[in-house]
């Protein structure tokens, strides 16, 4: 039948996405590949059969490793440092303007599947332990993100909370034991110079003082 034949093709352009996030090495593709699966599992939710229930057989529910690359996709593509070096001039600024508001899309594309129950709600703990430290550039869409999730279900919220928390504390933890490895070495060896120490201490000191207060 037509349905049958829909829901097929829904299901196959969903698993291609899939797999040229994962492999394809062009970046431009790995994101259109990621809009169009997370609008997908959008529009064939749960909220479609509520809908209209003949059209229940058409609903799609990713299963953990879907769910698992999509949160994955934004850990790596979202929420990475930008290098300052060369950021001087008006071009270098449009540049990092139109990768910022490219970068929101793809988080609220993200968040979507949060928002409307779509994929299971720790998987928003790797958006919501970046709340401080990207504030200026995504904090209106984790905040609405995290009021969303407080009214599907506050005991998953404040789980999923906890267990950002958990994940900011462990990095702060390894931090640590890596400045101290490094700062041992420095005193036993001449190959290890300051300005390592200079920058492994900055990096540290960013994570603690700002993840931290998250």
């Amino acid at each position: 039948s037509d349905m049958k034949k829909l829901r097929k093709r829904v299901s196959e352009t969903i698993k291609q996405g899939n797999n040229l996030m994962l492999i394809n090495s062009n970046t431009a593709v790995k994101e259109e590949s990621f809009i169009t699966v997370c609008d997908l599992l959008v529009t064939f939710s749960k909220q479609l059969g509520k809908n209209a229930a003949v059209l229940s057989s058409l609903i799609y529910t990713p299963d953990r490793d879907l769910q698992d690359n999509v949160t994955s996709f934004i850990t790596e593509n979202i929420f990475v440092e930008e290098d300052d070096a060369h950021h001087d001039d008006e071009e270098d600024d449009s540049a990092k303007i139109e990768m910022l508001h490219k970068r929101r899309n793809l988080l609220a594309c993200f968040c979507k599947l949060i928002v409307f129950n779509i994929i299971e709600m720790k998987a928003a703990a790797s958006v919501f332990k970046h709340y401080m430290k990207y504030y200026n550039d995504y904090g209106d869409i984790i905040k609405m993100t995290l009021a969303k999730s407080r009214e599907i279900n506050k005991v998953d919220c404040a789980r999923t909370l906890g267990l950002s928390l958990t994940q900011v504390l462990c990095l702060v933890y390894f931090m640590c034991l890596a400045y101290r490895t490094l700062l041992q070495l420095h005193i036993h060896s001449e190959n290890y110079s300051d300005s390592q120490l200079t920058i492994l201490a900055k990096h540290l000191g960013q994570n603690i003082s700002v993840q931290v207060t998250a």
